[in-house]
């Protein structure tokens, strides 16, 4: 039989405002990002909805939001809004510096495949090598028998960042007062 108590937490869990903050924060941002892209002239796919950077960054505005209510709620002199607070700083540094500058060595890494003249060997060697590690989209790629470049995503431009920073805590700030 489940204890009792562990129904009642996961029920709290589907309730939690702090959960839910994250959660519209991460879908309006995606929503926006969609919105956004919406001018260029290439035809949206259900996988743009996920995909990530851009503006803005719904990796930031969703732990800003559940960090805004946590300070709301639990008090911005909580413990736990301390340890919020410095995960989401991580979370916005990695976004603008980390993941951007991997974006772009990804890209430098792409164009030099593009360049090589035996790129075919270079990305079968890839792919044998990634699917020795166990990465599924490289076996994927080599069972329907074309090779793949390297995926890449290019992180976030410090604006994107501010502009999910600012989202996040626009949302945190009306779900918090919601609860209060």
């Amino acid at each position: 039989m489940v204890d009792r108590n562990i129904i009642d937490q996961l029920i709290g869990l589907l309730t939690s405002p702090y959960i839910w903050a994250a959660l519209i924060a991460y879908l309006g941002g995606q929503t926006l990002k969609i919105i956004l892209e919406l001018h260029k002239q290439h035809p949206l796919t259900v996988r743009d909805f996920f995909a990530s950077g851009n503006m803005p960054s719904t990796h930031t505005a969703s732990v800003c939001a559940m960090t805004t209510v946590i300070g709301m709620l639990q008090g911005f002199d909580s413990p736990i809004f301390a340890v919020a607070l410095m995960v989401t700083m991580i979370v916005g540094y990695d976004a603008a510096h980390v993941r951007r500058a991997v974006g772009e060595h990804g890209l430098v890494l792409r164009e030099l495949i593009d360049r090589d003249h035996d790129q075919e060997k270079l990305l079968a060697n890839l792919a044998h090598e990634l699917t020795e590690r166990g990465d599924r989209k490289a076996k994927r790629s080599r069972t329907k028998g074309k090779l793949v470049k390297p995926y890449f995503s290019r992180g976030h431009l410090p604006r994107e960042v501010f502009a999910g920073a600012i989202l996040g805590i626009v949302i945190g700030v009306v779900v918090g007062l919601i609860c209060i």
